[in-house]
């Protein structure tokens, strides 16, 4: 059936409103025929092609794997909070794939996890991974530092603790705390 200018530029106006799947419906015209006809609408008796924006599939795909990454995650920590620490560990390593925040977070209650199970040596390369994409992250810097204690390497816990009360401008009071203990262990009132 063949449409007059008038009728398409009245559905092309339509499915600038509309969703293009009601139109459709409505007319009997195909979704691939009114793509075509809105690519040569008629504009003061020319021809113009415009360009339909679709999402590229490159960043279609980036953004399903963040959305992968996300739910790995979030997944990891509702089971991490269950004390499921292999199952956790699982998540957490799916939902690493790019250096981006959700990458960050798993390497960080990966190891997080390590010091739970007493794995202290691959416990501190996760933390320091951590430092290394973020040199800001404070919460990888006290672990690493209450790491540093039970190791008994308190000069480096200390510094590791001074670094996060630097980082956090002194708002939160963890790094004080872990500093006095160290302290104490220390003998140094």
């Amino acid at each position: 059936m063949a449409y007059s200018i008038e009728v398409k530029s009245k559905i092309i106006e339509r499915m600038k409103k509309e969703k293009i799947a009601n139109i459709s419906k409505d007319t009997g015209i195909s979704v691939t025929t009114l793509y075509r006809w809105k690519k040569e609408e008629k504009i003061d008796g020319k021809e113009e092609k415009r360009e339909i924006q679709k999402p590229k599939q490159e960043e279609r795909k980036k953004y399903y794997e963040k959305q992968k990454e996300d739910f790995n995650f979030r997944q990891g920590y509702v089971i991490f909070k269950q004390k499921r620490y292999k199952d956790a560990k699982e998540c957490f390593f799916k939902s690493i794939n790019n250096k981006g925040k959700a990458c960050n977070k798993s390497i960080f209650f990966i190891g997080k996890i390590y010091v739970i199970e007493k794995r202290y040596e691959e416990a501190r390369k996760e933390f320091e991974k951590c430092i290394e994409i973020d040199e800001n992250d404070k919460y990888a810097r006290l672990e690493l530092g209450r790491l540093y204690v039970i190791e008994k390497r308190y000069e480096e816990a200390r510094k590791e603790f001074e670094k996060y009360i630097e980082i956090d401008r002194d708002k939160n009071p963890h790094a004080r705390l872990e500093l006095g203990r160290l302290y104490v262990i220390e003998k140094r009132y």
